[in-house]
């Protein structure tokens, strides 16, 4: 028999199939008992806490060969991909630059591409990584990343990580809306021309999920 895991923060789907001994996670996401968390959570790497996650036992597969053959099988292994967008200050991507990243013990050492976007595959037991970019008049800067802890948009702290993140400081990432998110809040929206609520409306949802997740299908 499966069972029925209650979402903690910093949980991915990718690290709880590892875990569950699958090498894969869509398994587990496509099983007819997350239907309903499907359908709550239309990206299944944007997860929260307190989300039920049905995760069924592994099926097994036979294969019929011949003797005194050689047969060849390929497994297919979970790969853990972190992806950013860099842009600066005029939401312009800063391609182009050389940057180091270091995440679970592995550092990789490439340069942003015209999107000003990296992509690495890195170790699936990850949970934080270190970015150092070096910028084109030989300054540095270096970000501290905190893996799985994008929450889905309607949520208090998936507003605050995604407003950090387009650079609307609210401060720490948490559960409080306090007057530092508002005002951050209500920047974002003058800037992208919405309605000046405060508050975490629908039509803000949809520009940050734009402006912000579309990074996260491509």
């Amino acid at each position: 028999m499966g069972k029925t895991y209650t979402i903690q923060r910093g949980d991915t789907i990718i690290q709880l199939a590892h875990q569950n001994g699958f090498r894969a996670w869509e398994p587990i996401w496509m099983h007819a008992n997350n239907a309903a968390l499907r359908n709550q959570r239309l990206n299944p790497h944007v997860i929260a806490p307190g989300d039920k996650l049905y995760i069924p036992d592994k099926e097994l597969q036979d294969y019929q060969c011949q003797t005194n053959l050689k047969h060849t099988f390929r497994v297919r292994s979970l790969t853990q991909r972190l992806q950013q967008t860099l842009l600066d200050a005029d939401q312009n991507p800063m391609a182009g630059l050389k940057y180091q990243l270091t995440a679970g013990g592995k550092v990789f050492s490439k340069s942003t591409d015209d999107a000003g976007r990296l992509i690495e595959e890195i170790p699936i037991h990850a949970k934080t990584a270190e970015l150092k970019v070096t910028l084109a008049d030989g300054d540095s800067l270096t970000w501290h990343i905190d893996l799985g802890q994008l929450e889905p948009v309607n949520t208090t702290f998936g507003l605050k990580g995604r407003l950090n993140n387009l650079g609307y400081d609210c401060g720490p990432v948490d559960d409080q809306f306090d007057e530092k998110t508002k005002s951050a809040l209500m920047d974002y929206q003058r800037a992208h021309e919405l309605e000046v609520t405060g508050k975490n409306d629908a039509a803000t949802q949809a520009t940050l999920l734009e402006f912000h997740d579309h990074q996260l299908e491509s």
